[in-house]
Parts: structure tokens; C-alpha cells; sequence
């Protein structure tokens, strides 16, 4: 009987030795799946952070085709506008020498019309000049 009684104490303290490891193994597995839950929220907050990477990317590939399309449009713009400074340039040129020209052009008549007057006083006198010789050839 005492046998028996060692016995089942014997077996007692392994049942609660058995009891204890599973005690033991039930918190770590309770850890483990906790540090899993974390690790699940990680991944996918870690995932949501990629997804606005890769979008913040399409936008940044996109504002810099944007750029690359505003650069092409301001340089098609300068060349324009240095094509309309050359044709200022041009005709600003060209209506110096046009003004150049009508002021020598104004010089010219304003001699021709002086040459004129003296043609005209000329003229004048020796038809003056004729009536007295005519005068005096009638006396």
C-alpha cells in the first residue's frame, strides 16, 4: 500500500511537472503569437508605407516629365522671342537708314527749292534786264 502511495505521489509530481510545461509552453506560445501579431501589423504597415513610396515616386516621375515639358516649352519660347529681337533689331535697322534716307532726300529738295528761287530771281532780272535793253534800244 505504501508502494502505492509512493507511487501516485511519484506520479502526482509529474503530473505536475507535465502540468507546469504546459503552463510554461501555453505563455511562450501566447508570446510567440503575440510577437506574430506585431510582426503582422509590421509587415503591413510596412507595406502601406511602400504603397505611398511607390505613389509619392509616380508623382515625382510625373512633376519631372511635367518640369522636362515646361523647360522645352520656355526654351521654344526664348528661341521665339530672340527670333522677334533679331527682326526688331532688323527693322529698327532698316527704318534708320529709311529715316536717313528722307532726311537727305528733305536736305535735296530744300537745295532744289533754293536753286529754284535763284533760277526764278535770275530769271526775274534778266527779264528786267531785257525790258531796259529794249528801252534802250527804242530810244
Amino acid at each position: 500500500l505504501t508502494d502505492l502511495r509512493n507511487e501516485i505521489t511519484e506520479l502526482q509530481k509529474k503530473l505536475d511537472t507535465k502540468d507546469e510545461q504546459i503552463r510554461s509552453l501555453s505563455h511562450e506560445n501566447q508570446m510567440l503569437s503575440e510577437t506574430e501579431s506585431r510582426r503582422d501589423e509590421e509587415k503591413a504597415t510596412i507595406a502601406s508605407k511602400e504603397e505611398k513610396i511607390v505613389k509619392l515616386l509616380e508623382e515625382q516621375k510625373q512633376q519631372s516629365m511635367q518640369l522636362t515639358d515646361l523647360r522645352n516649352e520656355i526654351t521654344e519660347l526664348q528661341k521665339k522671342l530672340d527670333t522677334k529681337d533679331e527682326q526688331i533689331r532688323s527693322l529698327s535697322h532698316e527704318n534708320q537708314m529709311l529715316s536717313e534716307t528722307e532726311s537727305r532726300r528733305d536736305e535735296e529738295k530744300a537745295t532744289i527749292a533754293s536753286k529754284e528761287e535763284k533760277i526764278v530771281k535770275l530769271l526775274e532780272e534778266q527779264k528786267q534786264q531785257s525790258m531796259q535793253l529794249t528801252d534802250l534800244r527804242n530810244e
